[in-house]
């Protein structure tokens, strides 16, 4: 049994697609350079600490903050391409219901997104009050990767809802299979 065809996505879902596309492809480059920032800072605090001897304060913090940045704008792309880690529950049976479990993994997506812009948004404003211990930075500077990352997880996820519930093709497919066969 097979679905009917695709239905045509309307002005607004291609707008969202649109966007999604741009801030995803902004995130990949900014993790990126997250990723590299962290490995090079890593790295001269190994030869300052280690070959020099003459150990530096402000590395340790920027790694940190680098890493975790590139962790969560990371995760968010991740979460546009729909390729985080897949563990298959349902066999495979057709494709008439995939777009049901397509729609119930959104909504999860969605949820969880709000709970990461709540809760990270929150962490934040913490931030505001805390600071690094040797240079002083508000911690704000790394929580607000969180929130970040949040929205843009709750826009994909928007998408991904709506792709399931219309029945769109979506932007990027799932991956449904561990292993191959």
């Amino acid at each position: 049994m097979s679905d009917s065809p695709a239905a045509t996505p309307g002005p607004a879902y291609t707008r969202l697609c649109w966007l999604n596309e741009r801030i995803e492809r902004v995130f990949a480059l900014a993790a990126g350079a997250c990723l590299a920032l962290f490995t090079v800072v890593v790295a001269i605090d190994v030869v300052y600490r280690q070959v020099l001897a003459q150990p530096m304060m402000w590395p340790s913090e920027w790694s940190v903050m680098a890493f975790v940045w590139s962790v969560m704008l990371g995760a968010a792309v991740s979460a546009s391409r729909q390729s985080h880690f897949v563990v298959v529950l349902v066999a495979d049976r057709g494709r008439a219901g995939d777009h049901v479990l397509r729609a119930v993994v959104a909504i999860a997506a969605v949820l969880f997104s709000l709970v990461l812009v709540y809760f990270g948004w929150r962490m934040m404003m913490t931030g505001t009050r805390r600071f690094t211990p040797m240079m002083g930075y508000p911690m704000t500077y790394v929580f607000a990767a969180f929130p970040v990352a949040g929205i843009a997880f709750l826009l994909f996820s928007v998408e991904q809802l709506i792709a399931a519930v219309r029945r769109y093709t979506p932007r990027h497919s799932p991956h449904t299979e561990v292993g191959g066969e």
